[in-house]
């Protein structure tokens, strides 16, 4: 498009959009699409979503659903039992990884199905090939979620502690789908668990930001209080809403600065101020930002045409420029 040849541009960024459902460059190619021609860009993605809403169904199949302990590990799913159904499904290999994907994928949507979504996910999780790729129940993460595909989707995006999130989210004025972006990155969904740089829980906080985020809340932010969810989640949308607001322009910006802190963006747009988003993130200095970000960004994606369809989506319109108002203050000091 910047060459001269906007038509070649506009189908290369739709086959983007086609050919990779909600991944980060997929968002990229949707938010530099609907500037040059909106109507394109929500063709292109409506399309995608038709014609894998079309695929038929394919049921699951294997001699191991007939074994007893599966169909105990049903009915105990049937009532709720998720912790004495695990214990069955791992009598099949589901706990050591060598059932087979048939089984970990019933596995997963049983579990789920008897509330037990972060137990749920840990299965999809544990069950990643070297490249990172989810290999269940067939190459679903190469269709969007729409017909038989968005029930893994929904495995592999769950939203557990519903009600807390979405209390805590409202309070602090973020939008769900960040928050649950965030906790899928930080903790897959385990509220005990702890890093070794000392942050703890779902969104892992460390302790001296807790602080600073439960003071006017009225909430602790001792490591223990930090494996509680009601008390994470609430300090952890908190933060998350601080640094939105330290990046009014490009709220998304908020991302790597979880990771970094809030500091290390605002360092790198006052090096290159006029730099696209997209060529922004790639130059991220610190790798494991730049990765994180781009994961989180991609949970986002997600997370918000599976939920939040209906309401304006930030994954999939991303401002060009990382930071437009350092974009317009360079250009406005230009002679």
């Amino acid at each position: 498009m910047e060459t001269g040849s906007p038509d070649k541009g506009k189908a290369l960024l739709e086959q983007v959009i086609r050919d990779y459902p909600l991944s980060f460059y997929m968002a990229l190619a949707h938010a530099r699409l609907a500037d040059a021609d909106p109507a394109a860009a929500q063709r292109a993605l409506s399309a995608a979503l038709e014609r894998d809403a079309s695929a038929p169904y394919a049921e699951l199949r294997s001699p191991l659903f007939a074994r007893p302990a599966f169909t105990r590990a049903v009915e105990l799913a049937r009532q709720g039992e998720a912790k004495l159904a695990r214990r069955e499904l791992d009598a099949l290999g589901v706990g050591s990884r060598t059932a087979p994907r048939e089984v970990m994928w019933a596995s997963a949507f049983l579990l789920a199905r008897a509330g037990a979504l972060p137990q749920s996910y840990s299965i999809l999780r544990t069950a990643m090939a070297s490249d990172g790729r989810v290999e269940l129940a067939g190459d679903w993460v190469d269709h969007y979620p729409a017909g038989r595909w968005r029930s893994a989707w929904e495995l592999a995006y769950p939203r557990p502690f519903a009600a807390l999130v979405a209390a805590e989210a409202k309070r602090s004025g973020i939008p769900e789908a960040l928050a649950y972006a965030i906790m899928r990155e930080e903790s897959a969904f385990d509220p005990k668990v702890a890093s070794p740089a000392q942050a703890y829980g779902l969104m892992q906080l460390i302790v001296p930001t807790a602080k600073r985020m439960a003071k006017p809340l009225g909430l602790p932010s001792s490591a223990e209080a930090l494996k509680r969810p009601e008390v994470n989640i609430a300090l952890g949308c908190r933060y998350l809403s601080v640094l939105r607001g330290q990046f009014s322009d490009n709220p998304l910006l908020a991302i790597p600065a979880y990771n970094a802190g809030g500091g290390a963006p605002k360092r790198w747009i006052a090096e290159r101020p006029s730099q696209s988003f997209d060529l922004w993130v790639e130059r991220i200095p610190y790798e494991e930002t730049r990765l994180y970000t781009k994961r989180v960004l991609t949970s986002l994606a997600v997370y918000e045409l599976l939920y939040t369809g209906d309401q304006p989506s930030e994954a999939l319109r991303t401002p060009l420029p990382a930071s437009p108002a350092a974009r317009s203050a360079v250009a406005n000091a230009a002679p």
